[in-house]
């Protein structure tokens, strides 16, 4: 199997897997979810990617359980989404951030959203992290918890599943697969060895491996691990160092998201000349009006340090994504002044 990274964060690279590695991870996925012949799972995530080939297409083949495929998703899609799950008995559904913000926006009907509740049973959202206003958005409209699967192309896919009960409890722990190894070393990394790990970047015809003697790979991620769990905190390579000072996106983009104005926001870093980088606030939202801008900018003085508060806000009509919703932070830096 040869496929593509979804390069939010650079060029994609071809990543090549052999056959014994993808069954096994599709096995370990379904053993994690649950599935069984009892499960229905519905499809609407392109094979592009791990998400649709692995974590839906092939692990619920494995587990023996049921697909029901959708049309591919779309903002078009979103309007009449819950139609075919709920004739075909659906009750698994794996989708992305992006997806489960669409549905708590378009779903109005009170019969739909009871039906949805009663029927579905478990709902992993993949691909992206899950912002903490979208996790209760999801749940105080459907009463299902969104379940975190956070995975990597390059160890086999998806690499651990986060259960329902940590997923209510709005925490950000999931469960790693038994068979990864996992170690946090210098600045608070995570490396993974995992026995589903690709045999390489295919380049020019020659397969290259970024693991190190003893087959752990730096995932990129900043990480928590204890008691058997791990949770992700950010990503080296968009921490924005301002002065000197690491800054983590994240934490930037959970406060302007409980603005009520803002429908949605991904903070950067840009080259400047005195701070190295300057936090930009890219932000989507019908009001963009310089008296909301002094809005934005005061409640981030309320709750962020001095060196996370940002430089500037850039009001966007969209943000660029790759077909599975993640955001192209390269394009979209490109894309601002």
């Amino acid at each position: 199997l040869i496929m593509l990274t979804s390069g939010s964060t650079g060029k994609p690279k071809a990543i090549c897997h052999s056959l014994e590695s993808v069954v096994g991870c599709a096995r370990s996925f379904g053993n994690i979810a649950q599935w069984s012949e009892s499960t229905r799972v519905y499809h609407v995530l392109p094979m592009a990617y791990m998400a649709g080939f692995l974590n839906l297409f092939l692990a619920a083949l494995l587990a023996g359980s049921t697909l029901v495929e959708g049309p591919l998703f779309s903002p078009g899609s979103a309007i009449d989404f819950w139609r075919i799950p709920l004739e075909r008995q659906v009750n698994a559904l794996v989708i992305v951030p992006t997806i489960a913000a669409a549905l708590c926006r378009l779903t109005r009907s009170r019969e739909t959203i009871d039906r949805v509740g009663d029927q579905v049973r478990q709902v992993q959202s993949t691909s992206a992290p899950i912002p903490i206003d979208l996790r209760h958005r999801f749940l105080d409209t459907f009463r299902i918890p969104l379940q975190d699967c956070y995975g990597i192309t390059e160890l086999g896919g998806p690499l651990s599943l986060q259960s329902r009960t940590d997923a209510e409890q709005m925490t950000d722990w999931s469960t790693p697969f038994p068979e990864l190894g996992i170690r946090i070393r210098s600045s608070s990394t995570l490396w993974i060895q995992s026995p589903f790990r690709m045999l390489g970047y295919l380049d020019g015809g020659r397969l290259t491996s970024p693991a190190d003697a003893d087959g752990y790979m730096d995932t990129g991620d900043v990480a928590d691990f204890k008691g058997g769990k791990i949770r992700i905190t950010g990503r080296m390579k968009d921490i924005i160092i301002r002065g000197g000072i690491n800054v983590f996106p994240g934490r930037i983009e959970s406060v302007v998201r409980r603005i009520p104005a803002v429908e949605d926001v991904v903070v950067v870093g840009k080259p400047h000349a005195f701070w190295g980088e300057e936090i930009v606030a890219c932000i989507i939202s019908d009001t963009t009006s310089k008296a909301f801008e002094v809005d934005v900018h005061r409640h981030c003085e309320q709750s962020l340090s001095l060196h996370e508060r940002p430089d500037r806000i850039v009001f966007l009509d969209s943000f660029p994504r790759s077909v599975i919703g993640k955001i192209r932070k390269e394009d979209l830096k490109e894309a601002i002044d």
